[in-house]
């Protein structure tokens, strides 16, 4: 009898705080999840758009914010500096339809399988009645689709 007590005992020492059981996430640990979040949204996969705007929620997590003013004055000292504004400026970003496909494996694939010359001109065409038309993916897809500029 006096054994079936001492297991009890056992048993219920060890139901302490400390005993291996899951413990509230702490601040560090939502950040942490939210990060996961927006660069899972960052890879090269053609995600669904409903997924590529849930990911756009949380990129505030990895220091990646939308703020016209700011990127209006990174574009001023770039233009000052001698950077390349041409394609990447906040304005351009702002008013491009991003499109999230690849035209150059398009033409790889055309030429792999010999069912053309692989000169399309619709791939690499860049410009449509509605503005400029960029090809993205990847993090740039990710940074673009948040109207922020890469400094290529």
């Amino acid at each position: 009898m006096g054994s079936l007590g001492s297991l009890g005992a056992a048993g219920a020492g060890s139901a302490g705080p400390n005993s291996g059981s899951a413990h509230s996430p702490n601040f560090g640990d939502i950040v942490q999840w939210f990060q996961f979040i927006a660069f899972s949204g960052m890879y090269n996969v053609n995600y669904p758009p409903v997924y590529r705007n849930f990911c756009k929620n949380f990129a505030w997590s990895t220091g990646l914010v939308t703020w016209a003013a700011m990127q209006d004055a990174i574009d001023s000292f770039r233009a000052k500096t001698g950077g390349n504004l041409t394609t990447q400026n906040f304005e351009t970003i702002s008013n491009a339809t991003l499109v999230y496909t690849d035209p150059t494996s398009l033409t790889k694939r055309q030429l792999d399988f010999g069912l053309g010359d692989g000169n399309s001109t619709a791939a690499n065409d860049t410009s449509s009645a509605a503005g400029v038309v960029q090809y993205v993916k990847g993090i740039d897809a990710f940074v673009e689709g948040l109207s922020i500029p890469s400094a290529k």
